[in-house]
């Protein structure tokens, strides 16, 4: 094939692309919003708002408040709902039942606390840990007061007004550059998905958001979020089981056991969870494009129906050699599979003007399958070198990941406004394997040598590698035959009409350290 055609077909593919990857505004999922006060002029911040079934008084939904007593309840189902706010000082107030409808956006009334009264003289009046606490330089969450426990910590971090969460991504106040702590240990972004994915709000003692990190943070990092998990003090062995089960659109249940066992100088503790969940999503948009003076409309509507399944295992290890000295390990295992049964349908139709005649429909329908491997495993030691707060922390990271996802088309035709098949496109199937290695070694110190400073040094090194070979196949003659010219592939034109295929297999190796040094005060 000569090189000038792989150009142009290549580039025909681009705009083909374009023209599909459009932006769309997701259907069916309902937003909730309102307003809480504590006084006249002054709202409620950090109040607890969640929405019960007026059936059986299940939660179905919960938010935190800002420190202007805003909330907002995204991705509400459709039902009968009484929405209950508490705060702490403050009586719990309970709304009036009211009908939703999963894709409308509704503002509550604004509403005003009362002060909790209380007889003192005749009761003893213990004092209510308050959900959410404002510091200096972070919000400290207490995950065991909220009402949260049957959450994921993605779930959890989508009810506070100060995370913000797209897709994969996680901002805290706006800003991206988060780095997530669990007890203290660095989780790489490979895995990172799937941990808060799979922790379940019983497993955590509280998060602490830091949105002013110290100097020992790289200059890279925003945002803090530290998780400490929940450690039993009894001795001997203690454990617990949960599920959880949901049904909006699809249902989605949850599996999991915890079980610590604790020494005088050692704990240990394990947590399995199988994640089952089935997710529907419809998305439709448009976009115009003016070419040569003809103006051309690509509407796209889109189903997608999604069914996996997640167990996962995570470990950890903890030994206290002395009052200042311990060391310790974790493990995260989690294995992802996508089944068959997800499937989507591609509808693209072109006409000349916003729901005017449609000239053609392009439809396609796919499957999407494969897995996900995702593991981490870490090693550290925490000293406390003198009395004055001198430390050194030093952890070793290492995470594989392993990849295989499928797209498989089953056709894509185009057809005519009548229904008729004006011509069948090619079928492909699309396969992305990947396969990565991640090695961190991070050491820390902290070394205060006054009451108002404080010097923080460390190094970090870290060694990835990465293999990678999507390919696509197209249907020919009953079997699906590889198509080099769009296969991970690099091709040098040597002339006219030779290509060499140089790299099949992508391996990329970096090496990188970092030495940071600073003063607070």
């Amino acid at each position: 094939m000569e090189c000038s055609k792989i150009q142009k077909l290549f580039k025909g593919c681009v705009l083909v692309i374009f023209y599909i990857a459009i932006s769309f505004q997701a259907n069916g999922q309902g937003l909730i919003n309102g307003r809480v006060m504590e006084s006249e002029t002054s709202g409620a911040a950090f109040a607890t708002v969640t929405v019960l079934n007026v059936t059986d008084s299940l939660m179905v939904k919960g938010a935190i408040t800002d420190e202007e007593g805003n909330y907002t309840l995204r991705q509400v189902p459709g039902g009968r709902y009484l929405i209950a706010i508490s705060s702490v000082g403050f009586e719990k107030v309970y709304l009036d039942a009211f009908d939703y409808e999963s894709s409308q956006t509704l503002t509550m009334p604004v509403t005003r606390l009362n002060e909790a009264s209380h007889a003192l003289s005749e009761v003893v009046v213990s004092a209510q840990r308050p959900v959410m606490e404002r510091k200096s330089d972070r919000y400290v969450m207490d995950v065991t007061a909220s009402s949260f426990q049957a959450d994921n910590l993605m779930d959890i971090f989508r009810a506070l007004p100060f995370v913000q969460v797209q897709g994969d991504g996680i901002s805290v106040n706006g800003r991206s550059g988060v780095l997530i702590l669990l007890d203290k240990v660095p989780m790489p972004n490979a895995t990172l998905k799937t941990i808060l994915e799979t922790m379940t709000g019983d497993e955590i003692e509280n998060i602490e958001f830091i949105t002013n990190p110290s100097s020992r943070y790289p200059s890279q990092v925003n945002s803090v979020i530290s998780i400490t998990t929940k450690k039993s003090k009894s001795f001997g062995l203690t454990g617990s089981i949960r599920s959880n089960f949901s049904q909006g659109v699809k249902a989605r249940g949850l599996l999991g056991t915890t079980i610590t066992y604790r020494k005088e100088k050692w704990v240990a503790g394990l947590n399995v969870n199988y994640d089952g969940r089935a997710g529907y999503m419809t998305s439709n948009g448009y976009r115009a494009l003016n070419s040569d003076g003809n103006r051309i409309l690509f509407n796209e509507s889109f189903i997608y129906q999604s069914v996996t399944y997640m167990p996962s295992v995570r470990g950890s290890f903890e030994y206290n050699i002395n009052d200042r000295h311990s060391v310790g390990l974790q493990a995260n295992t989690s294995y992802t599979h996508i089944s068959r049964k997800s499937f989507g349908e591609n509808r693209l139709s072109f006409s000349r003007e916003l729901n005017g005649p449609v000239d053609s429909v392009l439809v396609s329908d796919s499957f999407e399958y494969g897995y996900r491997m995702l593991q981490n495993y870490s090693l550290f030691y925490n000293g406390k070198l003198d009395s004055l707060g001198r430390s050194v922390d030093l952890i070793l990271t290492y995470t594989p990941v392993r990849n295989r996802e499928t797209s498989e088309m089953l056709f894509q035709n185009m057809i005519g406004p009548e229904g008729n098949i004006l011509e069948q496109l090619r079928t492909v199937r699309n396969i992305n394997p990947n396969q990565a290695d991640i090695l961190i070694g991070q050491m820390d110190w902290e070394l205060p040598f006054s009451s108002k400073w404080n010097l923080t040094t460390g190094a970090k090194f870290t060694l990835s590698k990465n293999n990678t070979q999507p390919t696509q196949e197209v249907f020919m003659d009953g079997v699906f035959v590889q198509e080099d010219e769009f296969s991970f592939i690099i091709l040098i034109c040597l002339n006219n009409y030779d290509y060499v295929p140089l790299v099949h297999n992508l391996k990329h190796y970096e090496l990188s350290s970092k030495f940071k040094f600073g003063r607070i005060g």
